[in-house]
């Protein structure tokens, strides 16, 4: 399983083993490594579309109000 920092299930992880036997005890920390980095990739992905979805949220924040505070104070001018 690819698991978060939190412990929290992201996906997993399926490696297909062809001949005969099974991986060796270096094989397995290879695809443990190759596992959690992927997880952490995932989470930063996450946490990136997090921010960009933020920061829209802000922009369309700020421009509603920009055109709300304007638009009353045009006939004062």
């Amino acid at each position: 399983p690819l698991l978060s920092v939190s412990g929290e299930a992201l996906g997993s992880l399926v490696v297909l083993w062809r001949g005969v036997g099974g991986p060796t005890p270096t094989t397995d920390l290879v695809l443990d490594l190759l596992g959690r980095q992927l997880a952490d990739l995932i989470e930063r992905d996450r946490a990136d579309q997090e921010r960009r979805f933020a920061e829209r949220r802000k922009d369309e924040f700020l421009a509603t109000l920009a055109h709300e505070l304007r638009n009353p104070l045009a006939p004062i001018r």
